[in-house]
């Protein structure tokens, strides 16, 4: 195969180990695949998969089955770019360990098991993680096929037509139904499968029901095409944009999906919602800190010239992360060039995520429901940050994933997810509530203005109006809560997430990357410290301040903030 994801393979090559950009790259690579050299890997352990059921850990599997996915892609890259036969060896026994597993479908996307499910369900069940193993194993069949044994490209056709390509012809699946980031995963998986290890009919058969799918992700953005999932989960983007890349070539160029009107604008969504060079909107479950995928990138600025941020490479994501496959090589523009990041605002008028970057700082916030993709109860939270990367205000981003983090009952328990864990208010000692009803009312925003109405976040009838309106100029913002109480109203306080280590006087906040003043004689200010778990896992620790009102005939909070 001569060309791959629309690149001439054996070009590409030639001239990544000429380009000064991709040093860097190439470096990571091979010293990952050097440090894989000699690696031994014990068989997964059933009982280590059955610990997402008995106690909600997900982390201690995964990360065995994850950790001979990301060597087996350094390893296959670094002999395609060196020719050096030392890495086939290692190659071919990752990837027969990963052809032997029992499943490569994870314990966490098996949430509906009942213990009598068949092993050919669970190899057969086709799961984002799934698909991204199939994905794996097609862009090193790809490249390095002229390198492997003939048993193991053997081994590699036979289990993704056995795990892949006979279910999907046999059944569909329930994530098929949604509109999420597996959309964009699992069709990459399938359709790839099918046009390398599947006859064309096969192919050909399945085209509509793939062309479907990538429909009904593109229509998962919403008519504003703002990611409610999370900046995080913009990156599946890219798993899309091989997707059209593989069906235009099996169609003969007859099925276009990149020249759908939405993915231009779907593909400006990460250049909206970076803050600062180096920090993204954190709203539902991403995280702050920026990282983005070069291949996609580069892709992205080949399509739409100009159009897109093209950032240093410094804050780009390590080779192989996310969709595991080859494209932060194959598409990675040799010589790529960053660009400055320009003062923007965007309001995603159906989202209601507002994104204010001006010279000095970045201001960002959100009305929209309580029931998105990834949710987190959050009406009229917001976060700013300074030019160099702090954040004063912020968003504390994903949590640990674990099977309690998806379970409704338990999920706003998690100060990541609940309201008690976002910059907004506490009534009658109340958090927001879970759910499509609980909504922001009255959204409105302009060049330099958002308000929102958060009261009906809250349990009916618990307040009349909780008006929050900030007006950001160019070195700061002012923020004013008006309440209109009901006669169920007896308390309110204001919770704003800080960064650490916060100095409090009489009146003023002195943060990192920020000053905040307040009316002390009208209200208190407490700090609060809660523990909370990182999406790594590490435990951190979560800084709130606490403004109370003296007098409860207070109705009227306001706060300024200057960078």
């Amino acid at each position: 195969m001569e060309k791959y994801y629309g690149v001439n393979i054996q070009k590409q090559r030639e001239l990544l180990l000429k380009s000064k950009a991709a040093e860097g790259i190439i470096e990571e690579v091979i010293t990952k695949a050097d440090n894989a050299i000699g690696k031994s890997y014990e068989a997964l352990k059933i009982s280590e998969y059955m610990l997402f059921y008995k106690t909600g850990d997900r982390a201690t599997f995964e990360k065995k089955h994850m950790e001979r996915r990301y060597d087996a892609l350094d390893l296959a890259a670094a002999l395609w770019l060196t020719d050096n036969e030392k890495y086939l060896e290692p190659l071919e026994d990752v990837i027969f360990n990963i052809l032997d597993e029992f499943t490569w479908c994870v314990a966490a996307h098996t949430s509906h098991y009942t213990g009598d499910k068949t092993p050919e369900w669970y190899r057969e069940e086709v799961d984002l993680f799934n698909a991204r193993t199939a994905i794996l194993l097609c862009d090193i069949y790809t490249i390095t096929k002229d390198k492997l044994s003939l048993l193991t490209k053997r081994r590699i056709a036979e289990e993704i037509r056995r795990r892949i390509i006979e279910p999907i012809k046999k059944k569909s699946f329930v994530w098929e139904k949604s509109n999420n980031n597996w959309l964009s995963y699992c069709v990459t998986g399938m359709s790839l499968s099918t046009a390398l290890f599947g006859t064309n009919e096969e192919f050909q058969k399945l085209l509509p029901r793939f062309v479907g799918i990538c429909d009904r992700y593109l229509g998962g953005f919403g008519e504003d095409c703002c990611c409610l999932e999370g900046g995080s989960y913009w990156t599946a983007f890219s798993e899309f944009l091989r997707t059209a890349i593989v069906i235009k070539d099996a169609s003969d160029g007859k099925i276009r999906l990149l020249e759908d009107e939405r993915v231009e604008k779907i593909a400006a969504f990460q250049t909206k919602i970076l803050m600062n060079p180096e920090k993204i909107v954190a709203f539902s479950d991403s995280k702050s800190s920026f990282s983005f995928r070069p291949g996609c990138i580069s892709f992205l600025n080949k399509l739409y010239p100009h159009k897109i941020h093209i950032p240093d490479l410094k804050y780009r994501s390590p080779i192989g992360s996310m969709g595991l496959g080859m494209i932060d090589i194959l598409w990675f523009d040799v010589d790529y060039t960053p660009t400055p990041l320009k003062p923007l605002t965007t309001f995603f008028h159906k989202s209601e995520w507002y994104i204010a970057r001006k010279k000095n700082f970045c201001f960002a916030a959100k009305g929209g429901f309580n029931k998105e993709p990834h949710n987190h109860n959050d009406i009229g939270s917001f976060m700013a940050s300074s030019p160099d990367g702090k954040i004063p205000f912020g968003e504390l981003g994903t949590g640990l994933y674990t099977r309690q983090y998806f379970e409704e009952d338990k999920r706003y328990t998690i100060l990541n997810n609940g309201s008690q864990g976002h910059s907004v208010p506490i009534i009658n000692g109340e958090y927001q509530q879970f759910g499509m009803d609980f909504c922001a009312k009255n959204t409105t925003a302009g060049d330099c203005f958002f308000e929102t109405d958060m009261a009906g976040a809250y349990t009916q009838g618990i307040i009349e109006k909780a008006v929050r309106r900030f007006d950001i100029s160019e070195n700061g913002f002012t923020m004013k809560d008006t309440f209109l109480f009901s006669d169920k109203t007896e308390t309110f306080i204001e919770r704003i997430l800080v960064s650490d280590n916060p100095i409090v006087s009489d009146g003023e906040i002195v943060l990192d990357g920020a000053k905040l003043t307040f009316d002390y004689q009208k209200y208190t200010a407490k700090v609060i410290t809660i523990p909370y778990f990182h999406h790594t896992g590490e435990q951190k620790t979560a800084t709130f301040i606490d403004f109370e009102p003296k007098n409860k005939s207070e109705r009227v909070f306001e706060m300024k903030a200057i960078f």
